[in-house]
């Protein structure tokens, strides 16, 4: 007697946590969906967890930090302290790079463990990443990786047009590091905008977009 097929295997656990690690876009869907009530409620009554999203909600508040004292420091290079600004400019960006590295690492830790939680261990054989995402977008009412997705690239595009219609537009040399700045400024807005948990979380903001 012949044993029932078994379903082909379509990914694995350990290729969902790979990708966490290295895809931006599903790392930061995670990022947003575990501060859902339901979910950081149930991941802090462990001790050692509720460190780690107090670990995460200050690595939040410092990138938050960079970002106002980086728009400072660009307005800056309009100024005669140019030099300076562009100097602290570079450790600001430094210590983002180290904030991001931190937090990457502290997200992949937390949606590890839900996941372990959420699903058996057979769903991560038989579904794909953007399966499991859709399952859980339902479940708890949020964006999906699709619509995040979709409305990351509305957000750069929007950016890459007005970037465009600037290069357009005739500068005199001396101003060159005044619009320079605007620039850069614009790409630290829309990165800030992009790595905004409140915004994906806003629907009618999303449906505008």
């Amino acid at each position: 007697m012949m044993s029932p097929q078994q379903p082909d295997k379509v990914s694995s656990f350990p290729t969902f946590i790979r990708t966490l690690q290295n895809d931006f876009y599903s790392r930061q869907w995670f990022s947003h969906l575990l501060w859902h009530p339901a979910i950081s409620s149930a991941l802090i009554s462990d001790k050692n967890r509720r460190e780690t999203y107090r670990t995460l909600a200050r690595i939040e508040r410092q990138e938050l930090g960079l970002y106002v004292l980086s728009l400072l420091l660009l307005l800056g290079m309009a100024t005669p302290f140019r030099l300076p600004a562009v100097l602290c400019l570079l450790l600001v960006l430094m210590a983002h790079s180290y904030l991001s590295n931190k937090k990457k690492a502290l997200v992949v830790q937390l949606s590890a463990v839900w996941l372990r939680t959420e699903f058996p261990p057979e769903t991560f054989d038989q579904k794909t990443l953007y399966q499991i995402t859709e399952i859980l977008s339902r479940k708890y009412d949020t964006v999906s990786l699709v619509d995040t997705l979709y409305f990351s690239d509305s957000i750069l595009r929007i950016l890459y047009i007005g970037l465009f219609v600037f290069l357009l537009i005739p500068y005199p040399v001396l101003n060159f590091f005044l619009f320079a700045a605007w620039v850069v400024t614009g790409i630290f807005l829309i990165r800030y905008i992009l790595n905004n948990r409140r915004i994906y979380q806003n629907r009618r903001l999303m449906d505008m977009i």
